[in-house]
Order: structure tokens, then sequence, then C-alpha cells
């Protein structure tokens, strides 16, 4: 009777370590599960842009998402520089278009937004934008919320040099009145800038087809105005 209980205990022992080791294996989804969050938190951390300053000019012109700066030695339409925002992803620089490109007292605005492909079998993606501020050669990020709408535009006024634009009045509506030696009247101008030559204009609405709608080239001495670009939007 005694060898038989000394077998049974045994038979028990050995039972109850098969069983632990059966039992070790259950840990093993939780560690898929951890696995899993961090190769998603690592694939979000690489679908991600970096956004490089873009050149700074003295004033900018926009139709659409074509965006070009205006040195201030440009002599001609060929003179403006467009340019498109440049990006870095994964060390690799690409370029980007603008979906929103303005400036509020001398500080550029832009947002870029880039997409990424996590399943090609379902189509899926990320979409990323970036709401960009660019003061002095540096950007800050903003927040979506924190980003300002987009400028209207409205009649400016203003010195440079030897030229004035005021705001005046015809038959009871308002009219913008571009002086130098002498005055020309356009109806909405909503920015300007002296250049090397002259001084160009960005009327919204012109005057008749010698002072057209767009941006207007108006050269020292000369009475004439030459249209150098359909309307946009004028910034600086």
């Amino acid at each position: 009777m005694k060898k038989a209980g000394g077998l049974l205990i045994s038979i028990l022992w050995i039972a109850f370590i098969v069983n632990c080791n059966l039992e070790g294996p259950i840990d093993e989804p939780v560690k898929t599960v951890v696995d899993t969050e961090i190769i998603i938190e690592e694939q979000r951390i690489m679908n991600d842009f970096i956004v490089k300053p873009i050149v700074e000019y003295p004033a900018y012109f926009a139709q659409g998402h074509n965006v070009s700066g205006i040195p201030a030695d440009a002599k001609g339409p060929a003179d403006l520089m467009r340019f498109l925002p440049e990006i870095v992803i994964n060390d690799n620089e690409a370029v980007a278009i603008f979906d929103q490109f303005f400036a509020i007292s001398g500080k550029v605005y832009f947002t870029i937004t880039c997409s990424f492909l996590i399943d090609s079998e379902i189509g899926e993606s990320e979409t990323i934008t970036k709401y960009c501020m660019q003061s002095k050669g540096v950007i800050t990020y903003l927040t979506e919320a924190k980003f300002p709408a987009m400028p209207e535009s409205v009649r400016v006024t203003g010195t440079t040099g030897k030229y004035n634009i005021d705001i005046g009045e015809y038959q009871g509506d308002p009219i913008n009145i571009v002086s130098r030696d002498y005055s020309e009247t356009l109806i909405f101008v909503d920015g300007f800038l002296a250049i090397e030559g002259g001084l160009l204009i960005h009327a919204l609405v012109g005057r008749g087809s010698s002072r057209p709608d767009g941006l207007l080239f108006w050269p020292d001495g000369k009475r004439t105005m030459n249209l150098w670009k359909e309307p946009g939007r004028f910034w600086k």
C-alpha cells in the first residue's frame, strides 16, 4: 500500500508540472498585442514630413496653387520667381504644392498636405496637413485651430518713394487713386510694390482696356501701364 501511495503522488506531481508548462504559452498573445502597438506607433511616426523654409521676397503673387516671389529688381513678368514648397520625407527631399498661401503683416502662412499609403491591398492611406507660419526664415508649425483664415481682398493705401496710393470716390463708389507727378484712377487696388524702374500694382479691377485688371507695372517717367499677369492675389 505504501508503494501504491507513492506512485499516486508521483503521478499527481508529474501532472502538475506538465499542466504548469502548458499554461506558460498563454502569455504569448499579450506579447503579440504589445508588438503590434509598437509597430503601429513606429508607422505613425514614419508617416510624417518636414517643411523646408521658402525663399523670402519683398512680395508674392499667387494664382491658385501657383506662387511666385517678386524680386525688388524685377524688370518684367519673366523675372517673377515661381517656386514650389520643398519637403523632406525620411531624409529624402521632394516638392509639394501649396494648398493655401498668404501673408499677414509680413509673415507668410501656408498649408501643405501629404498622403501616405498604409495598406495597398485595401487602399488605406493617411493624410497629414502641415499648417506653417514663416517669419525671417524660420518656420513654425501651427495647429489647425490657430491657423488664421486667408484675408479677403481690401483696397489699400500707402506711400512708397514718390508714389502714393489713396482711396477716393467716383459717382458715389470707392476707387483707388495712384499718384506720382500726376494721378491715375483704378477701381480696386489691393497691393503694390516699388521695384526697380517703377511701381508694381495689383489692380483687382482696373479701368478699361488701357488699365486692365491684373498685375500692372507703371514705369517711371511714362504714362503707360504694362500688364504683367492676369488677376490673382498680391501678398507682402
